[in-house]
Formats: C-alpha cells, sequence, structure tokens
C-alpha cells in the first residue's frame, strides 16, 4: 500500500482524534497500531491487519514482505524441528540452528520486526533482535529458503538432522 505524506498525516491525525475521544467502532481499529504502520513505514501492514477495508486490486508491491514472511516460516520450522529431535541427532548438527536476524539488511529487519512485534506473528522471535549482526547474510538466507521449499515439497511434518543439516549447509554455496 503506497500513501502519500498528505495521506499519512491526515490517518496519523485521525488516530490521534480516536484514542482522545476514546471511540470505539464497529471496526475495532487500533489506533496506536495504525499510527505506529503509518510512524515505521509499514503502510502494508494496515492491508495484512484488516483487510476487508482495502480492494484487493490495488497496486501493492509486496515482494520484501512476501520473502521475509518465507525466511521467517523456514527458521520457524527449522527451530521448531530441532527442538523435538533427540540429543543425539542435535549433536550431529554442527551449525547453529537458530535465527539470529538480517544484521544490516534494514529493510527484511525492518519487515520482520513489525511482523513480530506489530502484527503478532511468529511469536517464538519475539526476543529476538531483527537488526543484530548476523553471520548469515540474505544471499545465505535466500540460498537456504531454496533447499528449504525443495525439501519441504517431498516431507510432511518436522524435518530431520539430516534435512536440517542439508538446509544449513546451504549458507555456504551462496
Amino acid at each position: 500500500m503506497k500513501l502519500t505524506d498528505g495521506e499519512k498525516l491526515i490517518l496519523y491525525m485521525l488516530s490521534e482524534i480516536y484514542e482522545h475521544l476514546g471511540i470505539e467502532g464497529k471496526t475495532k481499529i487500533d489506533s496506536q497500531f495504525v499510527k505506529s504502520a503509518i510512524h515505521d513505514g509499514h503502510a502494508w501492514g494496515l492491508k495484512w491487519k484488516y483487510p476487508g477495508l482495502f480492494d484487493v486490486g490495488e497496486n501493492v508491491d509486496l515482494d520484501v514482505v512476501i520473502e521475509t514472511t518465507n525466511l521467517l516460516n523456514m527458521w520457524s520450522c527449522i527451530e521448531s524441528s530441532y527442538d523435538h529431535l533427540s540429543d543425539g541427532d542435535k549433536a550431529r548438527i554442527s551449525e547453529v540452528s537458530k535465527f539470529d536476524g538480517f544484521g544490516n539488511n534494514s529493510n527484511h529487519a525492518s519487515v520482520a520486526s513489525f511482523l513480530v512485534h506489530k502484527l503478532d506473528r511468529f511469536n517464538e522471535f519475539k526476543d529476538r533482535k531483527m537488526y543484530e549482526y548476523t553471520p548469515c547474510s540474505l544471499q545465505q538466507h535466500r540460498a537456504m529458503l531454496a533447499t528449504f521449499t525443495r525439501i519441504l515439497s517431498s516431507t510432511t511434518g518436522l524435518l530431520s538432522a539430516n534435512q536440517i543439516t542439508e538446509i544449513l549447509d546451504a549458507k555456504s554455496s551462496a
């Protein structure tokens, strides 16, 4: 969703009025969320939180949002699968199998932070910093995602230790 500066100002001011007057409408619009989405540059989050309010045919560039969501889904699956492995299988995995942010890639880190902290998705990452230095670059995350997608197409349920290792090893090919 693209908003002009004027539209952002109007929405922000309306949210302020909404809060000040204590308005509770049928739509249950969260004025704090609206202000945060505008202030933090995540107008796309309004469409995700309130999908019934917006025209589906709107021209929205969501490539970074979709990719970030796919990467967080991958890491969520890796971590959940790892947690269910036996101690012996965990010992076979030499690399860290925890998501540690997007480093200096501010677009993905910002989207991830908004998904986790404002849209309450991927709650397992709530205590993680999305902007911290990470040894895994965006290019490496993408290589892992390609491997994960291939593996996921032939797997049901949790990943095995070998599958987790294969996904983590994809970083070195990037």
